[in-house]
């Protein structure tokens, strides 16, 4: 088990890192571009800003026909394309990816073998420069994956996402809901717990908005094929250690992404189980000041399992799929202009 998390560890550095996560509010509206595609369709991605490079790590590739596997592919764009960077020491998808400055490091996520698509993990790597290696870091207490995650206040933070509910670990109903939150310390060789989410969720968008945490949405998954989308957003203080519940989303979402540009927290995409199941297109910016939404210009193509990171003073959205499920997996990148 994660040691328990003591408070003033948290306080240090967390008033200078929220100072520094303002920014003034980018005034609504803007344009979509079409960006280089990736090098091949992937969704269940969760890229992150590394050294000014987009890095997209793991997830569902497409093989032929509908069929999709995870992969060990890293690629970072640059220079306004895409290059390979060092593969992942194991296939992975719905694997967190953080950059706390550096290194960036890869979280938990689900591995696949036959008969074992959704096999939980809890191993760390990290990546100290883009032509590096992975390395191992401190892993998880246990598997840990489909999560949100971020750095602020000089740690490393996951919260909530799908951990095993019994001995099995293969399916997806091996698994369950949680809002278990764990924190990392720049340097250090254990995660701990922090104060756990008020709703357990997976598949969740997020982003590190005025030095907090902030989880918009996501699903519970209730077992045999049930699966309820949220509007629920908590945000999480580590001068505190505590979740506040902030404004919902405007309409339940999972599998949508988030990034965050001009002080804003943009959230994209996204998709909806039941007797309809719907791919969604719409995209929401969030003021924290002002704790309101406001609509914004929709994506060109409706995508969810996508990836969002913020670059240049633009948002780059890139893979997913464009239809529900396991279907339709794409390599595309769109890039909002406010």
């Amino acid at each position: 088990m994660a040691a328990a998390l003591d408070r003033r560890m948290l306080l240090a550095g967390a008033t200078a890192a929220a100072l520094a996560g303002r920014g003034r509010a980018e005034v609504p509206g803007g344009r979509w571009l079409r960006g280089g595609d990736l090098p091949f369709a992937v969704q269940e991605i969760y890229p992150a800003l590394f050294d000014e490079r987009i890095v997209v790590a793991g997830g569902f590739r497409q093989r032929a026909g509908p069929i999709i596997w995870p992969t060990t592919s890293v690629v970072a764009w640059e220079g306004g394309q895409w290059r390979p960077l060092a593969d992942l020491p194991e296939r992975r998808h719905h694997l967190m990816l953080v950059a706390s400055a550096r290194p960036l490091v890869a979280i938990g996520g689900f591995t696949s073998r036959p008969g074992a698509l959704w096999e939980g993990r809890r191993e760390v790597w990290r990546l100290g420069a883009p032509d590096g290696r992975w390395e191992p870091g401190p892993p998880l207490p246990t598997p840990q994956a489909e999560s949100a995650a971020g750095a602020c206040a000089g740690l490393v933070v996951l919260a909530g996402g799908r951990v095993p509910a019994r001995a099995a670990n293969a399916s997806y109903d091996d698994h369950q809901d949680t809002g278990r939150t764990l924190v990392l310390r720049d340097g250090a060789g254990q995660w701990l717990e922090a104060a756990p989410m008020p709703v357990a969720r997976n598949s969740s968008a997020f982003g590190v908005l005025a030095g907090r945490l902030h989880v918009v949405g996501g699903r519970r998954s209730l077992g045999q094929g049930r699966i309820v989308n949220l509007a629920d957003h908590h945000a999480w203080d580590p001068a505190t250690d505590r979740w506040e519940a902030r404004a919902p989303l405007p309409a339940p979402r999972g599998g949508h992404a988030a990034a965050v540009l001009g002080g804003r927290l943009h959230v994209l995409g996204g998709e909806a189980f039941g007797d309809a199941p719907t791919v969604f297109r719409e995209h929401w910016s969030y003021d924290p000041a002002a704790d309101r939404w406001q609509e914004e210009p929709p994506m060109p193509e409706a995508r969810h399992g996508l990836g969002a990171v913020a670059l240049g003073g633009r948002v780059h959205v890139v893979g997913g799929a464009s239809a529900p499920g396991g279907r339709g997996t794409s390599a595309r990148h769109d890039i909002f202009s406010p």
